[in-house]
């Protein structure tokens, strides 16, 4: 909402996650320069993407700004140091997640609606 001496905005989320509540406390130790901090962060990253600017305020963000294809490595990564191994291109490896299972769990992270 913009007022006399600028904009006035509340921010609320869940810290339904460890991810979440890690956000959440950091701001929180910001004090009274959490907006300064928010709005540093958000110039970097519309500067970086500037086709959020005429999205219309139709934004799905991702984790940490992470696409979809950017997650699916990220769990490939995490299940190879744990020598858990996935079939990738039609390439058959120990035993592990599927690339279905992979799709299924994304599917069913809020962030990637």
């Amino acid at each position: 909402m913009r007022t006399e001496k600028g904009f006035r905005f509340t921010l609320q989320f869940p810290d339904t996650t460890a991810y979440q509540r890690q956000i959440g406390e950091f701001l929180e130790r910001l004090g009274y320069k959490k907006s300064r901090f928010i709005v540093m962060a958000l110039s970097e990253y519309l500067a970086e993407h500037p086709e959020k600017m005429e999205s219309g305020g139709n934004l799905l963000p991702g984790v940490g700004g992470f696409s979809r294809d950017d997650m699916k490595d990220i769990i490939r990564e995490v299940l190879a140091e744990r020598g858990m191994m996935i079939q990738l291109s039609g390439e058959t490896q120990a035993a592990g997640p599927s690339e279905a299972s992979i799709d299924t769990m994304l599917d069913s992270m809020k962030f990637f609606g």
